[in-house]
């Protein structure tokens, strides 16, 4: 538990500090501070969220929490190490992009016609910033690679353990149909 504390204090500060930043109107801002912000707060948000399931009867769904975690530290990491802010910038633009299609078509499906609005404008004003053409109906604006490209390309030195790691927190995912199942097999019948 100290070592959450401890954690806690680390992730207070670093989001204290994001939102001292972004909410200065002096500083300059642009794409990539909009993406690394969110997926700072988000990790912390996700971190919290674990810690509160704790140990109650809900507690076996924390791999899924701790699976989104890990996949915007893996992000964060890969758009640091891009080569230059321009590439920083140009793959947040994608991002985000990327994302806001997705929730306009998600609102306008549900019958949320203002929502809707919301996103492609955010969309549209991300969009002014880039130079590349990407209409919004295409579905395959591609930002981040797949997970373990990102690892291979972040520089660690040992990114296959890194890797193994993530893949266990997906099979308990991916897997977690027969938790239950298998975890009662004595109970459970199958027929042969």
């Amino acid at each position: 538990m100290e070592c959450f504390l401890k954690l806690k204090d680390v992730g207070l500060n670093q989001t204290r500090e994001i939102k001292k930043y972004m909410n200065n109107e002096e500083m300059a801002k642009n794409s990539a501070h909009i993406l690394l912000q969110e997926l700072v707060i988000g990790f912390w948000r996700d971190v919290q969220f674990i810690q509160r399931l704790g140990n109650n009867r809900f507690k076996g769904y924390a791999t899924s929490i701790a699976r989104m975690a890990f996949d915007k530290c893996i992000r964060l990491i890969y758009l640091t190490k891009q080569k230059s802010p321009k590439d920083q910038d140009r793959l947040a633009e994608l991002e985000l992009m990327r994302t806001s299609r997705k929730f306009y078509f998600i609102e306008l499906n549900n019958g949320e016609e203002k929502n809707a609005k919301k996103w492609k404008d955010f969309y549209n004003l991300v969009k002014r910033n880039t130079d590349e053409e990407v209409d919004a109906s295409d579905k395959k604006i591609k930002s981040f690679l797949d997970t373990k490209s990102m690892l291979q390309k972040s520089q660690f030195s040992d990114w296959e353990k890194v890797y193994i790691n993530y893949g266990f927190l997906c099979e308990d995912i991916h897997g977690g149909l027969f938790k239950e199942p298998l975890k009662n097999k004595s109970k459970t019948k199958i027929k042969q």
